[in-house]
Order: structure tokens, then sequence, then C-alpha cells
């Protein structure tokens, strides 16, 4: 249902997310916004949460989205709730918000609650020269990549420098200590591969969107200083090995939280650091970032004002998040000349054509009259999507062409480096040269996404890893019954299937016979998980398995929740495969159940019709084929009505 959202700030972040909304047809309303912002704009005095709220009321808008951390800091979303609870402000309070206002207190965080992050020392505002230079010289100086000089509190993204000795290290730290709050940090510079990890959170769950990866440095080649972020590539897909670690930092992190009556609530957003295979945390921010939020918010296949409802409800763990299949985002900042130095504001801007694989979010533009200006130091992040990454950059980089500005300076290499390269491995070459594809397997992952999420059903909304939790009682099963489980294969069909070149079938027969199995207990499926090993991943056919078994799933509406897909080079030749499923069910406890104690010799058996010989004796039918030379492709000598050869006619799909 169409609600009325006021948006906060007045930079490219905000201008992605009012878009968002707006394609959700919400009313949007901006403060104060930009040159760009096609929305309501509304001048209000954003240190003034009276102000806020009675604008709110007069306008019955009851969701309000906090864009900058400047506003986080001063506490506003407190302040708002203190004068009209009613109002729904999208953000931490300021106490949960120390994870970024305090890049100390970050740190203290993340050592007391096992988070990994790089060694450090903290000095403090009256820390006296000499002690400073103690620290530095004996201290730091096994620290083998350098020394890092942060500036406690905010900084707008520019508080960082990476100095390339100890020298340098010495005279940051002085020149910030005189600045902000007066503490620095001074940690230990890591080599990796850096990653931006962000989440929706409700307190107690945290669900991820997709990793990018921001480029921070203002030249290409990552050369030249830091500043706010020049660009973001995404998504990017990691090992299972270092998605669970990411995991592990979100749930960590917001138990921590909890513990310390702080509970976090809105995006969190961790900037991290793989090094052979280890995920650190280089700093927390507490918002959506800039400019990732302009990749992260055109991926997004979903109501953005549902899942924050879902945060303020803390209802996420019943929450599912819906992300666009196959489609990558490349998001390129035009900056000012001077930038990060000084901003730009005056100066005229045109632009000149449109193109539909590309979006501009304006940032540091205001409109004079009708013409627009410039008004800041990064003035525009456009972003390009494409099914690939190459192809989302050409497209954000065409879009630039028309943007005419004096002084206009921007990255062209934003998405150029090979992101595949994050495999979690200490040495990524190793996979490639042993026969597994990390990239192939990544691939997969991403064609199987839309075939397994339309397998869910209720309870059972988590997808993506090797298990899942079921919500017995949201499938109205309760706790008055018993679980059954069965597992099968399909034994020697599969070498049917890959003579006769189709793996369409196969998949539903692996439902098949592990839903039969539970059937004899009585008992309904709910829920499915599948192991496909082979030797070499071929894409095409391991999709085509997949999707076969999403589609009998449906068919008897059980969710795909899990499974292991395995690539073994040297226990597996090129072109074998096998194929396995765990089918898991459940049965109240006065379900009718078949009389297997009664069961005895003597019995009647009934015999039902067959479609065909479906899974079972196919050791014995191949070798009977062998032995009379007869092949696949020979017409049946049975059913010639159906025109049926022997492979397509064996090969049927079981029944359920």
């Amino acid at each position: 249902m169409p609600s009325s959202v006021l948006v906060l700030g007045s930079g490219g972040r905000e201008h992605a997310i009012a878009w968002a909304l707006y394609r959700n047809e919400h009313t949007i309303y901006v403060s104060p916004g930009n040159g760009g912002s096609k929305f309501t704009q509304i001048d209000l005095n954003l240190d003034d949460e009276r102000d806020i709220c009675s604008w709110c009321e007069a306008n019955g808008v009851i969701h309000v989205i906090v864009g900058p951390e400047a506003l986080l800091e001063k506490d506003i979303v407190n302040r708002i709730h203190n004068i009209n609870p009613a109002i729904r402000v999208f953000g931490p309070t300021k106490d949960a918000a120390q994870l970024e206002i305090s890049k100390i207190y970050a740190k203290e965080f993340m050592k007391q609650n096992d988070v990994a992050t790089a060694d450090y020392y903290v000095i403090n505002k009256d820390t006296e020269e000499s002690a400073i230079e103690d620290i530095i010289r004996k201290k730091c100086s096994n620290w083998q990549n350098g020394i890092v000089v942060k500036m406690d509190g905010l900084a707008s993204g520019k508080g960082v420098t990476l100095t390339n000795n100890t020298e340098d290290a010495i005279e940051e730290v002085k020149k910030m200590q005189k600045a902000g709050n007066g503490q620095v940090l001074v940690e230990e510079r890591l080599n990796g591969i850096e990653l931006s990890a962000l989440a929706f959170c409700d307190g107690k769950v945290a669900i991820r969107m997709p990793l990018v990866k921001d480029h921070k440095r203002l030249l290409e080649g990552d050369k030249g200083p830091n500043t706010g972020g020049m660009g973001v590539v995404g998504p990017i897909f990691v090992s299972n090995q270092i998605d669970r670690q990411i995991d592990e930092i979100f749930e960590k992190t917001l138990n921590g939280m909890r513990d310390r009556k702080t509970p976090y609530k809105g995006v969190l957003y961790a900037g991290l650091m793989v090094v052979d295979g280890t995920v650190y945390v280089l700093e927390f921010n507490c918002r959506f970032g800039d400019p990732e939020t302009q990749v992260l918010m055109p991926l997004l296949d979903d109501d953005l004002l549902r899942i924050v409802n879902s945060c303020w409800d803390e209802n996420l763990s019943h929450t599912q998040v819906r992300w666009f299949d196959s489609a990558y985002a490349c998001a390129v900042v035009v900056a000012a000349n001077d930038y990060p130095y000084s901003s730009d504001k005056g100066t005229p801007i045109t632009i000149s054509q449109n193109n539909d694989n590309a979006i501009i979010f304006h940032a540091g533009t205001k409109k004079n009259g009708d013409k627009l200006e410039t008004n800041g130091g990064r003035i525009f992040c456009v972003t390009g999507m494409a099914p690939n990454i190459d192809d989302a950059r050409k497209n954000a980089l065409r879009k630039i062409e028309s943007i005419e500005f004096e002084g206009k300076q921007f990255r062209k290499d934003i998405g150029m480096a090979d992101l595949n390269e994050i495999t979690g491995a200490a040495n990524c070459a190793s996979y490639s040269s042993s026969g597994v594809s990390i990239e192939q397997g990544n691939e997969f992952v991403d064609k199987i996404k839309r075939h397994i999420q339309s397998t869910l059903i209720e309870g059972t909304e988590q997808i993506g890893g090797f298990g899942a939790q079921i919500d017995l009682n949201r499938l109205g099963l309760g706790l008055n019954g018993e679980l059954v489980v069965g597992m099968d294969g399909v034994g020697t069909k599969i070498e049917v299937a890959s003579t006769v070149g189709d793996y369409s079938q196969v998949g539903n027969d692996l439902v098949a016979m592990c839903a039969n199995d539970v059937l004899c207990h009585a008992a309904r499926p709910i829920a499915f998980l599948d192991y496909f090993v082979c030797g070499k991943l071929e894409l095409k056919m391991a999709e085509q398995l997949v999707a076969s078994i999403c589609e009998a799933c449906n068919a008897i509406k059980c969710a795909v929740v899990g499974g292991e897909t395995a690539e073994m080079p040297q226990v597996y030749g090129e072109k074998q495969w096998d194929l396995a499923g765990c089918m898991i069910a459940v049965r109240q406890f006065d379900w009718p159940k078949l009389p297997s104690d009664a069961t005895c010799e003597g019995d009647k058996i009934i015999g039902l019709l067959s479609s065909g010989v479906h899974s079972n004796g196919f050791s014995l039918i191949r070798q009977i084929l062998t032995a009379n030379q007869i092949d696949y492709s020979t017409p049946v000598p049975w059913d010639n009505d159906q025109n049926d050869t022997i492979g397509e006619n064996w090969y049927k799909r079981n029944k359920m």
C-alpha cells in the first residue's frame, strides 16, 4: 500500500533511496534534497526535531528515513521519537551509532565480541609527543604492510590516511590530534581484497544485501588520496567460507549491541578486508553507504519501505528480500576538479542526452532558477546496469559523456579489476589450476536463485545455505507430530540422462523417489535438500537439474531449502556426476498410517500400472541393452503410437 515518506539528506545516497521508494508508488518528500530531486523538496531545520515532527503531523507522514551520519550523531532518532512515537524513523539511535561515531569505540567493541579486525593502538589528545613516537616506532614496528592513521569521530569518509613510513605516521597523528576530538587511532594496514557488506537490521536479525566493492582512492589504478568513494560495483560473489564469516560478523555485532542494551535497528555497513581467506572488519558505518546505495537500490527488486517496516517491527526473521537475478551495477562518481580537498559551487552543468541503461543520481548539485549548478565535492553518481560488470561500467561511462561542467573528474577503471578473485583461498590460482572453477560456481548459484525462490513456502524463507530453519507453527503443523526423513538417489538412470543429453527430467525423479519414500510413512513433504557432485561443473546441465528439482518441489508444495554442489576433479571424471536428495516431512500423530506391523507372508500385493521403469533397475537394463547391442535411439517395440525411442521411453519421469 503506497505511503508518504520523508527522506532526510541531500546527497546521491538520499537521491537513490528516494528513487527506490518512488518505484513502488510511494509519495516522496526530501529535505533538503538537491538539484536533481524530482520529488517534493521541503525546507526543514534538520537540527530542530520539533520542526520535523510538526511538518510530518501536518502532512500525514509517519515514515522518516535518515541519510547522513551527522544526524544520527545528533540523536535525531530518539529526539523525534520522544516528541511523537508514532513517527517511524529508520536508523539507529545515537548510542547504537557509536559503532561509526567513534572508531575507538568500534575497535574496542570488536575486540570484546571476537570480531576479527586489524591490530591497533589508541592515542589520546593529551598523549605526549615522545609517547607517540614510542608507540609508532616500537609497538608498530612489526606491522609489515604499514600504518593507517584514523581520526576518531565522523569525518565524511576522509579522516583516514595510509602512511608510507613511521615519520609520516607520526606527523599525521600530530595533525589529527589538533582536529576532531583529539583522539587518534593507529592500526596495522591490511593488504587483501576490500568489500562492502550492508545489512538490514531489526535489533536481532540481519538480512544482508549483495556484497559490493567500493573504490576509495581518487585516481585510476587505486592511486591518490582517500575519498568518500569514487565508485562501486556489485554484486560480488564469494566462497561459502567467506560468506559464513560475514554472516558471523553481523550476528556477533547484533548480539553484542543487544548485550550493551543498545539494540541496533537500521542499515549496518561493514567495511571488510579479506586476507588469506580470513575476513577482517576495517570499520562500521551506521547507515546506507555512499556511493554503495547507488548500486544497491537499482539491484533491489522489492519495496524498500516494506523492508524498513520489517526492521521497525522486528520482523526480519519472517521477511524475504528480493534482488534482481543476473543483473550487475557499476556506479561511477563524477567529482569536482579539486575534490577531495575542496568543493565546487556555482559552476553551470548541462546534461545532453538520455540512456535507459544508466541512472544519474545527483549529489552536489542545486537549482539556480531553471539552471543546474555544482554545489559540493562529489557532484553526481552515475549507475550503469547490465547482465555483466563490464557492460554496466561501459553504460555508466557513456552516460557520463552526456554530463558537462568545467573541471569534472571521474575514474574510468571502476569495475575493470578481476572481481572473481575472491575465493577465500590463500592462493586463488590453486583452485582453477586444480580443476575447480570458483567463477562458474558463483555463476551457477546466480542462475539457480530464481528456481529455488519459486519453491519457498510459509515458514521456509531462508535460502542459499546448506540448510535452513523451518517454522512448523507457521506451516500450521505445531508440535503435535513428528518429523519423517527420507534420503535417496536415482541410481544409474543418470547414465541414461547423460546418453540422451537431457537433464530436465532426472531432478523430478530424485524428488519423486524421496517424496514417495516419506509418503509411505503417511507424511507430508515440506523441505528438500539436494547433493550434486561432478568432475567438472557444466552450467547448462546443472541448471537443468536444479530447475527440474524445483519444478517437482513446486508440484508437491515443498521448499528447496538448501543443498551442496561439489566439483571434485580427480575423484570424478569430467563427464561423471551423481545426484542425491534428502526429504524432510511431517506427520501429525492422528494421521492414518500404513499397517506395516500387520504385514506378513501370504498377503496379496496389488500392482499399479506405471509410466515406466522409473529409477529402479537401470543397472540391469543397461546391461541387457549392452549385451544385445541395442542403442538408446532404437524405436521401442511397444507403444508404437508414441514414436518413442528406448532412451525417451525409459527416461520418462517418475510419478509422485
